[in-house]
């Protein structure tokens, strides 16, 4: 968003909160925000990373959320990759 438009938006506020709800800046668009999407997911795969979902039941969830707490991460992906890296680990060594 550029700083105009974010003077822009303030302003119009100040003047008419109505005004303000029904003016869609371009960087507001459904488009738009499936582009910065799409642009996201395009340099996490060229830097040799996949999104996948996954449902998975509670209890697992808080598993990984006690697990990413206790190791000091930053998500549940991270929680995901150590425990796959130690499983490679532990399997290779006999």
């Amino acid at each position: 968003m550029s700083r105009l438009d974010s003077s822009t938006r303030i302003a119009l506020r100040f003047v008419s909160p109505l005004a303000a709800r029904r003016i869609v800046f371009p960087s507001d668009r459904p488009e738009a925000k499936r582009q910065r999407s799409r642009d996201v997911r395009k340099r996490q795969r060229a830097a040799g990373m996949t999104e996948i979902v996954l449902v998975l039941p509670r209890s697992c969830v808080d598993q990984l959320d006690a697990q990413k707490s206790r190791a000091g991460l930053r998500n549940r992906s991270q929680v995901v990759e150590q425990l796959l890296t130690r499983r490679s680990s532990d399997q290779q060594s006999p």
